[in-house]
């Protein structure tokens, strides 16, 4: 999960690893983000590899070094199909992070978080990323706006190219409860998102 602002990769994150665990698919999260978000929205329920140290990101040049004999134990004693990543924001794909993840995976679907206002911005950012299937989802969108947006996106995308697949998510005030199946605009696109792997 990337995205070049912040517009609900966390969240996107955590409403992902519920549905996830609802089907029974084995799955470890990564938290590539410092700030730790999703481990603060889901406490100890799932296992969570953290790959940054807040007090490095804030107080030290080198805060994107890892640990790539450790991440190695812990993916090798952990039982997982599928890795979910929240992604520190903006990213790149050369980082050694994402080398390492690169590595320790088989099949890449990047899924790009956005709104409407930076649209264009993410189009370039995702033309970075080379690794597997690009998804794009807009985020945040007015509901009485869905299909107005749509059409902008779709039209977009086809004449860019960059994306596989492309979803408008409506604003709604029931992803508080980080529940998907109070989601059900969530579920059918996750579903679809799935059976890109």
């Amino acid at each position: 999960m990337s995205s070049i602002s912040k517009i609900g990769k966390s969240t996107f994150t955590v409403l992902t690893a519920y549905y996830l665990k609802s089907l029974e698919i084995p799955f470890l999260i990564e938290e590539l983000d410092p700030f730790q978000t999703v481990r603060v929205l889901v406490d100890d329920e799932f296992d969570i590899v953290d790959y940054f140290n807040i007090n490095k990101y804030l107080y030290s040049d080198s805060f994107l070094e890892i640990d790539e004999d450790k991440l190695r134990i812990i993916y090798n004693s952990s039982i997982w199909n599928i890795l979910i990543s929240d992604l520190l924001t903006n990213i790149g794909p050369q980082t050694d992070s994402i080398k390492f993840q690169d590595n320790i995976t088989t099949e890449n679907v990047n899924v790009f978080l956005t709104d409407m206002t930076r649209l264009s911005e993410t189009i370039e950012y995702a033309k970075k990323w080379n690794d597997g299937v690009r998804v794009l989802i807009v985020n945040m969108i007015p509901s009485e706006n869905i299909s107005l947006v749509e059409d902008q996106v779709l039209e977009l995308i086809y004449e860019e190219g960059v994306f596989k697949k492309a979803f408008v998510f409506p604003y709604d005030e029931r992803i508080k409860y980080l529940d998907p199946d109070k989601l059900e605009w969530f579920k059918g696109a996750l579903s679809r998102i799935l059976l890109l792997r």
